[in-house]
């Protein structure tokens, strides 16, 4: 009964520390943990999403004009 005992003890122990990798050191209020530094990194990742959409959005938007005044180039350049 003892070795039995002993090896859900060892068990405890090493469970014990794979929790404290996945949620942080809870003395230590800088340590995140895995979790915590998935959840940073998605929120980084979300940031850089939306400002790629936007830089998307602005290239389109400045497309538009470049292309009507190109237009108005080759207009002037035929007719004259």
């Amino acid at each position: 009964m003892t070795i039995l005992m002993t090896e859900v003890d060892e068990l405890k122990k090493k469970l014990d520390e794979v929790l404290s990798l996945l949620r942080g050191n809870t003395l230590d209020k800088n340590d995140q943990g895995f979790i915590g530094s998935v959840n940073d990194l998605e929120k980084r990742v979300s940031g850089l999403e939306k400002w790629k959409d936007r830089i998307v959005w602005m290239f389109i938007g400045m497309s538009i004009p470049a292309s009507i005044g190109i237009v108005e180039i080759l207009r002037k350049l035929i007719i004259h």
